[in-house]
């Protein structure tokens, strides 16, 4: 019987919604280790888990350093799918609609 050849590669593999927003978000994170401005609470979250960011406003550029409000952010992922740079997919919310 001939071997069949199995290629993993991520444009292969027909991943979920979900799964594509929290790979490309964990390289995002990888990226940021280096400079440990954005942390997460725990190395291995499940998609059921509640997440902990934490924001170290003392490393990067300071422009937040001394806030003593809270802090939030966005996230979303341009695909192929997305109009332009600001038509961001799998983003939770009306964030910046009016």
């Amino acid at each position: 019987m001939p071997k069949k050849k199995f290629n993993m590669s991520f444009s292969t593999v027909k991943h979920s919604a979900i799964a594509r927003y929290f790979f490309i978000l964990s390289l995002v994170f990888l990226s940021n280790t280096v400079f440990s401005q954005i942390t997460l609470n725990t190395n291995n979250p499940l998609t059921s888990d509640k997440l902990v960011f934490v924001y170290d406003a003392g490393k990067g550029n300071k422009a937040l350093f001394g806030l003593q409000e809270d802090l939030y952010f966005h996230t979303g992922v341009i695909t192929a799918n997305s109009r332009d740079a600001k038509d961001w997919k799998f983003a939770i919310g009306d964030w910046g609609k009016a």
